[in-house]
């Protein structure tokens, strides 16, 4: 399940946003027991940004507000350009020889310079990082086409029944997350690969869609 929430507050009075956000993460703690953080700004990679600061820095007591551009320039430049969202292991080496090291650095670099080290989407974090909105709000998460559960195996497979019990296992995995995102099946694929490459691929059709527990094995 996510871990975190998209709010749009933007129909709330200015002043009325920060005790809101300490009142939402007061409830949370109360109802729930889980302590959280709240980030406030106007992109959701800034958002994500502040959240990262109120959770790192006592000072602001699990709520950080990054909607004043003077409030950003102060506090960008302490923020590790890894700790941007989207911006992974590769991206942050490859920012890193250029000398970009913190979201402040990001921020500054051209658009189309972000695009052709980082695709499109770097493009999109260097517009958010300045506080020009690219991501809309999810207000329905979008209906899932196909649910996977992968793994390999640590040591070769030489018999069916570890095979059975892997397919099986993994089948539940697969039929658990289906359920938790309130979908149904209508084919379902199983594929085993070795090394060298040979691909033993079944396909069956499921006759009336459902997300049951109970997986059906594949004999020999």
């Amino acid at each position: 399940m996510p871990n975190e929430s998209f709010l749009n507050l933007s129909e709330f009075n200015g002043r009325e946003v920060e005790p809101l956000a300490r009142e939402l993460r007061d409830r949370v703690h109360r109802w729930v027991g889980i302590p959280t953080c709240v980030g406030i700004a106007p992109t959701k990679t800034l958002a994500k940004v502040t959240n990262f600061i109120a959770k790192e820095r006592p000072q602001y007591r699990g709520v950080c507000d990054l909607r004043s551009s003077r409030v950003r320039a102060e506090l960008l430049p302490t923020v590790p350009v890894e700790e941007v969202w989207g911006i992974g292991g590769a991206s942050a080496a490859k920012l890193a020889k250029l000398g970009i090291l913190t979201a402040a650095h990001l921020a500054a670099l051209e658009p189309d310079d972000a695009r052709a080290l980082m695709t499109v989407t770097g493009g999109r974090t260097v517009y958010e990082l300045r506080g020009i909105s690219c991501m809309p709000l999810e207000l329905i998460e979008p209906t899932r086409k196909g649910i996977a559960v992968t793994r390999s195996f640590g040591a070769p497979v030489t018999s069916w029944q570890p095979m059975r019990e892997a397919i099986a296992s993994y089948a539940t995995r697969a039929a658990e997350k289906m359920r938790r995102y309130r979908v149904a099946a209508e084919n379902i694929s199983s594929s085993c690969t070795q090394i060298p490459s040979t691909t033993i691929r079944s396909m069956p059709t499921v006759l009336r869609p459902g997300s049951r527990k109970q997986p059906t094995t594949p004999g020999k």
